[in-house]
């Protein structure tokens, strides 16, 4: 599908694969999805430019343009095969080939979530043809498609309407929150590290909260907000100290053992409720990319970007005497493995994977880092956020004063 999402008049153009699958159904290979550039040189546009946005492990059958919430942002589309799923990819940045200039919502066939209903659920479907426009000019915006699925409990055509809603609280989310901080963050507002809650305006449009209400438990309210606004694609932190301080922090404390984080608007209305487990020190938990569905561990990034990287620094300790590069752990491995390492200054370190040929297949870390005791979990993927192929690797600790290398085996 071609579009023009920053209005450059350069069209941009976004593509997805099928996958492959055996004849008894088994996946082989996931499907892609790609964008680039135009330009008016033909040679250009190669397979070898093309953006790699991201990768479906049950495929993907279409890619199509729309604005079924109508709020003046375009989306990308893309309908799944054997995931079942649609994939929401709302632009809300200034760069179509940046995978930071997109929120991705999934749209699972077996739910009425988000602002989606259907009339009867039906179970999952196969989605053949996608298609995205104000169907039935109620003046909201619709998804249809049909199914590839031929049971009588499987219609050949879907339709979701979205509910017209202009309520923005609904790009406000919880997109990280560290519940057991003892040397991460806040000490050079208070004195020691204190957890806290990040909130995320995933929208185009600034969101005031003025009169929210914030606690740890559902149905209750510790602390309400004054007039405060969130720009688009802005953080607010919030600080768990359970003191009576007043906002940004909450009289509340998160339990490193589990609870709730819980919000709810001027109304009364609850906007979000997150229930966590034991969660370990000084790791948070959060969505990877900003704003997404999906949830993970990471290094603690308050009022920033979050990242995939998660590393467990131990550098509260005694800073170490000598600089060592411990084997990883588990070798062979399949798919993730751990790096050790002790840094006896501080400073510029690059931590990367190679594979037989000397090529850089993915950089673990690349920048400033405390001396002491660390500890990088690689999840075997390469830049790209594909899944490297098994065979022999090799990875590098660059300091400005040592280089060390080592082999490691990846099976599958």
């Amino acid at each position: 599908v071609m579009a023009n999402f920053n209005d450059d008049n350069t069209n941009e153009l976004y593509a997805v694969t099928s996958g492959t699958n055996s004849l008894t159904g088994e996946l082989l290979t996931p499907g892609y999805f790609y964008g680039i550039e135009g330009s008016s040189n033909v040679s250009d546009i190669t397979f070898s430019n093309f953006h790699y946005f991201n990768h479906y492990q049950g495929g993907l059958r279409q890619i199509i343009t729309g604005d079924a919430d109508m709020d003046g942002n375009p989306n990308l589309y893309l309908a799944g095969h054997y995931n079942e799923a649609v994939y929401d990819w709302e632009y809300v940045g200034d760069n179509p080939l940046s995978d930071s200039s997109f929120v991705e919502h999934i749209i699972f066939l077996d739910d009425t979530t988000d602002d989606f209903t259907s009339g009867t659920d039906q179970g999952k479907v196969r989605v053949a043809k996608l298609f995205s426009g104000d169907i039935d000019n109620d003046n909201q915006g619709d998804i249809v498609f049909t199914s590839a699925g031929l049971g009588s409990d499987k219609p050949h055509i879907y339709f979701l309407e979205h509910d017209g809603s202009s309520d923005l609280t609904a790009t406000i989310v919880i997109n990280e929150f560290l519940a057991s901080n003892e040397t991460c963050c806040g000490s050079e507002i208070f004195g020691s590290g204190e957890d806290f809650v990040e909130l995320y305006n995933y929208g185009t449009a600034p969101v005031n909260i003025e009169g929210w209400g914030f606690s740890d438990s559902e149905g209750s309210i510790a602390t309400t907000a004054p007039d405060t606004t969130i720009p688009p694609g802005g953080f607010l932190i919030l600080w768990y100290t359970g003191e009576t301080n007043g906002f940004p922090e909450i009289d509340a404390k998160l339990s490193s053992g589990g609870e709730t984080v819980y919000g709810e608007d001027s109304s009364g209305t609850m906007v979000f409720s997150v229930s966590f487990d034991a969660q370990d020190e000084d790791v948070s938990y959060g969505r990877y990319p900003d704003g997404s569905d999906t949830w993970q561990q990471m290094n603690p990034t308050p009022g920033s970007t979050n990242t995939n990287l998660l590393s467990n620094d131990n550098s509260f300790y005694s800073a170490p005497e000598y600089f060592s590069l411990g084997q990883n752990y588990p070798n062979p491995f399949n798919p993730q493995t751990q790096f050790h390492y002790d840094l006896p200054k501080s400073g510029n370190i690059h931590l990367a994977i190679y594979d037989v040929l000397g090529k850089e297949v993915y950089t673990v870390l690349n920048g400033y880092q405390r001396a002491g005791k660390h500890n990088v979990l690689w999840t075997g993927i390469n830049n790209k956020g594909l899944q490297v192929q098994s065979g022999i690797y090799f990875y590098q600790l660059t300091t400005d004063s040592e280089i060390t290398t080592k082999k490691m085996v990846y099976t599958k």
